[in-house]
Formats: C-alpha cells, sequence, structure tokens
C-alpha cells in the first residue's frame, strides 16, 4: 500500500514537478519539530521537496540496493551477502563521481553511521521527552 508522500510524488510528477524524500529528518527531529510547530505526541518521519528541476543542473540518482536484496516474502532472507557486495563495488562508483570522501565501503559506511546514532540519539532524546520512552 502506497503512502502519502508516494501519492504526492506521483502526482506531482504528473504535473511536471520532482520531488525528493528526506528521511535523515530523524537526526534533526528537534530542530524540524520547532521549526513545524509539532504539537506533543507528534513527530515527523519524512521529509517531502516537490518543485520544478534545475534543467541546468545535471542531476545524479543514488543508485539502490536491488530488489533482490529488501524485499523480503513472509519471512527475512539473510543471504543477501553477494548482493550488498555488489552494491559495495556500485557506490564506490558512486562516491567518486559525486566526489564524496566515505571512508570505506557503502556497508561499513552505514554501519559507522548507525552505530553512532545507536545511543543518545537526538531521535531517542526526542521520543523520551515528547512520549515518555526510555
Amino acid at each position: 500500500m502506497p503512502h502519502s508522500g508516494s501519492e504526492c510524488s506521483y502526482c506531482g510528477r504528473i504535473i511536471g514537478f520532482r520531488h525528493g524524500l528526506y528521511w535523515c529528518i530523524a537526526n534533526n527531529v528537534i530542530r524540524v519539530s520547532a521549526e513545524l510547530q509539532l504539537p506533543n505526541g507528534v513527530f515527523p518521519v519524512f521529509g517531502l521537496c516537490v518543485g520544478y528541476p534545475n534543467s541546468e543542473k545535471k542531476i545524479a540518482v543514488k543508485p539502490r540496493l536491488s530488489q533482490q536484496a529488501v524485499l523480503h516474502h513472509e519471512v527475512y532472507q539473510p543471504n543477501v551477502d553477494t548482493e550488498v557486495e555488489s552494491y559495495n563495488l556500485v557506490m564506490t562508483e558512486f562516491y567518486k563521481q559525486q566526489n564524496m570522501n566515505v571512508d570505506g565501503t557503502w556497508a561499513k559506511h552505514c554501519s559507522d553511521r548507525i552505530q553512532a546514532r545507536a545511543t543518545n540519539s537526538e531521535l531517542q532524546v526526542f521520543l523520551a521527552q515528547r512520549f515518555g520512552f526510555d
């Protein structure tokens, strides 16, 4: 079932808009919530930016993991090592093309980011303050 972000994006494309979903809202959940004046009991999940694309700027679309690596039927399928290794190579090339300074593979980069946020993250603090979660 599509979510409202998908529906907004689809409708926008019909009339010539392009979009970007920003899942990193959780990295700045306190600041975003204050800016949007969200009440207690509400927190942002993602952001959606919609508008006309700049035709003068070359746009690079970030490669995605294969469907085989992310789509699981009924139960999680843990045997995705080959897919992740292939994606590591694809992302290494993408990082080079985009002049991104990423230390190690995509998998290591993601793991490092998750570990850094695993304790005392802004989202955890926010949820504890707004919802009483520990």
